[in-house]
């Protein structure tokens, strides 16, 4: 069995569509531009090629970074390929989780990214909590697995997956709830005044 899950969350879907009509752009401008220099031996059709490009390799990289992020659940082990990092940048990083070290899974939100750091040059974005499944391993660590990228149908599957795995019985309803965001102090002032 391998189950491979890309990000399907429906604002990537649009991250998508946009893109791809973006880069055909791009690419219809960058026609147009050799067109002209090679028709009418305009010299400023270079600005329309140089623009085209830019414009594909923008949202290429857009469109790849974000399908980068994947997580394939084969038959011994679930395997996170993460985000195209550079520099260690970004959400999800690469990793692995055996089935059999798995005890629990829960669902956090936190200003962090999958390595439990704080998320560096993100400006305003990182006081954004983003959703993880913490799986806590029988070792008692954990470990963090992006999954706000991808639907809810996908999180489901995740889990009935682990679920049949490990010999879990764990709903996504009824996964229990962490809070380690930069918020959850004021939530405990709101509620005890």
């Amino acid at each position: 069995m391998k189950k491979i899950f890309l990000p399907l969350h429906i604002w990537h879907l649009i991250i998508y569509l946009i893109s791809i009509f973006i880069i055909g752009i791009g690419v219809y401008i960058i026609i147009l531009g050799f067109y002209i220099l090679l028709t009418h031996n305009q010299y400023e059709s270079f600005i329309l090629i140089v623009a085209g490009l830019v414009d594909v390799v923008l949202f290429l990289y857009i469109l790849i970074y974000t399908l980068h992020n994947r997580i394939i659940f084969n038959d011994k082990k679930i395997i996170i390929i993460g985000h195209w990092n550079i520099k260690n940048e970004g959400l999800q990083f690469p990793d692995e989780i055996e089935y059999d070290e798995i005890k629990d899974i829960a669902i956090i939100c936190a200003n962090a990214n999958s390595l439990k750091k704080k998320i560096k040059k993100a400006g305003y974005s990182s006081l954004r909590p983003f959703i993880f499944y913490e799986i806590t391993l029988k070792n008692n660590e954990t470990k963090w697995i992006y999954i706000e990228c991808f639907s809810r149908k996908q999180r489901k599957q995740m889990l009935s997956i682990i679920n049949d795995k490990v010999e879990l019985n764990l709903s996504y309803n009824q996964l229990k709830r962490k809070d380690y965001s930069i918020y959850k102090s004021d939530k405990k002032y709101k509620e005890n005044n």
